[in-house]
């Protein structure tokens, strides 16, 4: 039998990817939802790190609805194995993640609120089954520098620089369609 200590060692040795796995395997399928989620949207920087929770300025308000809309409308937010497409007319969300075996796709909606908060709804398709998954985005400006954080838990961090940086989630959002043709090759296997 571990001792308490032991345990958070080993747990924090694990990672959050293998805990995730672990819990999947003994049944819990919220699990599953958190952990694709957080692989789409690359909430951890490309070399590995953990992103580092950022303290919000003094000024820092939410994002209008207005200021979102025009932020995501028709443009494609490309993720580390797939992307999403948030088409402005009848705010339809696509999305395309994974490779092979793993390949999924998603139809669904896009919503905005004057609170700073984006959400993807949607039903994702993969070969064993479908499921319905919503994930939502929370967004303060403060001037031209933005913020996000993943809802609920998730630490907040830069999304955009007042002037804008290679290493900006920003950066990933590109004003063309990235994904119905690939939706479309998925759909159809």
């Amino acid at each position: 039998m571990l001792k308490t200590n032991e345990f958070q060692h080993f747990t924090s040795r694990i990672g959050k990817t293998c805990m995730a796995i672990m819990a999947a395997s003994v049944g819990v399928m919220m699990a599953w939802s958190s952990a694709v989620a957080d692989e789409l949207t690359c909430s951890a920087p490309e070399n590995g790190e953990a992103r580092v929770s950022l303290r919000l300025p003094e000024n820092a308000r939410p994002m209008t609805a207005v200021e979102l809309h025009e932020l995501y409308r028709d443009k494609s937010w490309k993720w580390c194995d797939g992307a999403a497409y948030m088409q402005d007319k009848e705010r339809i969300f696509k999305g395309w993640a994974g490779s092979g075996a793993r390949a999924s796709w998603a139809l669904g909606h896009w919503t905005v609120a004057d609170t700073g908060r984006m959400c993807l709804e949607a039903d994702w398709h993969a070969p064993n089954g479908t499921s319905s998954d919503r994930t939502c985005f929370e967004h303060m400006i403060d001037g031209q520098m933005i913020y996000q954080r993943k809802e609920p838990t998730g630490g907040w961090y830069v999304f955009k620089h007042s002037e804008p940086q290679d290493g900006d989630e920003f950066a990933k959002l590109v004003a063309e369609d990235l994904v119905s043709e690939k939706l479309e090759k998925l759909r159809n296997q």
